[in-house]
């Protein structure tokens, strides 16, 4: 667990935070706000006054390289006349934790094997993004912080990277802090989000991302993809069984028009609240009522009480459970 006591310096201004233990927690705000800043404080390097604990340990005054924090940067900071085996180890021998069996693990988990001896110059970016954790992961930190990480990768590659963190974070249990600027990617990864804002820390709130179990089934050509007891036609499946679903809520759209993935519902509470809208809806088809905050509602919807929540395509992300 992380805690920062009225933590402050030239631009932080009494940051009062918990971070749970395990937690992925995704620290937002605009260019100049201050969240590289407070990555660097936590690791001890920028000035700063306060107190800074670490699973009931204050490391206020250790220096950086006693606080046994992970820290990926925005530029991965790869030596490149070394091969990718060789950045991966480096830290760890430089402080006498090399462990081969947990290097071994972790070979496994981020599946980087075939890249061991190549330079990092002949890596994707994605690739590169796997190194650089790697050799992060196996000096055993006990948190691990991550400055907008994937803002340099193609948005296919970020895509990939995302989820990839998210299965590792929650695999090894490490407690996260991560910068981010991109809505939908903190709704996917995080546990809970802050906002911070001229070095203020506005609000902390649960992210708008809601995983669920379901199932993929082909009915003639088509495939369709149900959860909830609602049945969402996809492209581009050619499998089927269980999966994982990740829902991006804040793309959800509440409106009074049908569409492609878009199911009748009844308005049965709705809350104005932060720029957007807590509605429970009961769904015409489906299993059971739903509680969501939705950014996206059309106010004519509001009027009858009968509404149509849409899908779109880039609302969902599916994981294959095998």
């Amino acid at each position: 667990m992380l805690e920062l006591v009225n933590v402050s310096n030239f631009i932080l201004n009494g940051i009062n935070l918990t971070v749970k233990r395990g937690e992925l927690f995704v620290l937002m705000g605009a260019n100049g706000a201050g969240k590289t800043t407070l990555l660097n404080a936590i690791a001890g390097i920028v000035p700063y006054s306060g107190r800074i604990l670490l699973d009931g340990c204050d490391i206020t005054k250790h220096p950086p390289e006693m606080r046994n924090i992970g820290y990926v940067f925005q530029d991965l900071l790869l030596f490149p006349h070394m091969s990718c085996y060789e950045n991966i180890v480096f830290g760890a021998k430089l402080k006498g934790v090399f462990d081969r069996q947990r290097l071994d693990e972790i070979i496994e988990v981020l599946k980087i094997g075939h890249l061991l001896k190549k330079k990092p110059g002949q890596l994707s970016g994605g690739e590169a993004q796997r190194i650089a954790l790697a050799r992060v992961l196996l000096i055993r930190p006990r948190l691990l912080l991550m400055d907008e990480p994937f803002s340099k990768l193609d948005r296919k590659t970020a895509e990939d990277m995302r989820l990839e963190l998210k299965r590792l974070q929650k695999e090894i249990g490490i407690t996260t802090v991560f910068v981010s600027h991109n809505r939908s990617e903190a709704a996917l990864l995080a546990d809970r989000i802050g906002f911070l804002d001229r070095g203020v820390l506005k609000w902390v709130k649960d992210s708008d991302r809601i995983e669920l179990s379901g199932n993929i089934q082909r009915q003639g050509g088509d495939v369709f993809l149900n959860i909830w007891g609602l049945n969402l036609r996809l492209d581009g499946y050619n499998n089927s069984g269980s999966v994982r679903v990740v829902v991006d809520v804040s793309k959800l759209i509440l409106s009074p028009k049908s569409n492609r993935n878009c199911f009748e519902c009844t308005i049965r509470r709705l809350e104005f609240v932060d720029g957007g809208a807590m509605v429970l809806l009961d769904f015409k088809k489906g299993d059971k009522s739903i509680e969501l905050n939705l950014r996206n509602v059309n106010l004519n919807s509001i009027a009858s009480g009968r509404a149509f929540l849409c899908f779109p395509e880039d609302s969902l992300n599916v994981i294959f459970l095998n």
